[in-house]
């Protein structure tokens, strides 16, 4: 496969960003709702899903003004890190967070196998602009009995950032498009 380059973002403007952010969303949600099993460590402390959080640092791939844009490939993953929800440092990210969390008992009262929700923060910079573009993604994990066939993996980080770099998804969930 050919490898992507990473653009500067400089010269991209947030409107132009969040366009193929949210089609390269759709692609990559279950990619990202797998690396968090693993990442979180589901299995053995689901407890996590109410403690942590994916940030996800992505890059463009695509120049300003460039018209077409492939979403599977729209995107580089530079980074990810499982965070503590109450070390974020962005305070409007961490409350967002939590209000988030807080939805949870209800969600459970409604369906007992839900786990709780696994939350993906998505940060990506743009330059010029002195901005950063934030987004909160809660990934519902509503199998906690079915929890114990999913396999570890501890290469998860790396298998994220395979994935995207070589634009493999699962493709949009239905229902979300």
């Amino acid at each position: 496969m050919k490898a992507q380059s990473v653009i500067d973002p400089n010269g991209l403007h947030s409107v132009e960003i969040e366009r193929p952010y949210r089609k390269w969303i759709q692609e990559y949600r279950l990619v990202l709702y797998n690396a968090i099993i693993s990442a979180f460590q589901l299995k053995e402390h689901p407890e996590n899903c109410s403690r942590n959080i994916l940030t996800v640092l992505l890059s463009p791939t695509f120049l300003p003004g460039q018209r077409k844009v492939d979403p599977k490939r729209a995107f580089n993953v530079m980074s990810a890190e499982v965070d503590l929800i109450s070390e974020i440092p962005d305070p409007q990210m961490r409350v967002a967070a939590e209000q988030a969390l807080s939805e949870v008992p209800a969600l459970k009262a409604q369906d007992p196998s839900v786990l709780g929700l696994a939350l993906v923060h998505i940060i990506i910079p743009v330059s010029g602009q002195g901005a950063t573009i934030r987004h909160l993604v809660p990934l519902g994990i509503n199998d906690a009995q079915n929890l114990h066939l999913i396999r570890f993996n501890p290469d998860w980080k790396d298998n994220l950032m395979t994935l995207v770099g070589r634009g493999i998804s699962f493709g949009p969930v239905k229902g979300r498009e």
